[in-house]
């Protein structure tokens, strides 16, 4: 099931991850995160921003 989380690494959409004690999967990445590593939609609008305004540089 998808979430409105996405990767630290990748900026994917994640879905719930079955691993017991982890709460999110990235299938891109192939790797599990706690909910404190995860970027919420606010935070990747922010990256997103700034990756944009870098790149103008």
């Amino acid at each position: 099931m998808k979430t409105r989380r996405f990767c630290p690494k990748c900026g994917r959409m994640l879905l719930k991850s079955r691993i017991k004690g982890y709460v999110f999967q990235c299938m891109n990445c192939d790797e599990d995160f706690y909910r404190f590593e995860v970027l919420t939609r606010k935070q990747k609008r922010m990256m997103d921003l700034k990756t944009k305004s870098d790149g103008k540089r």
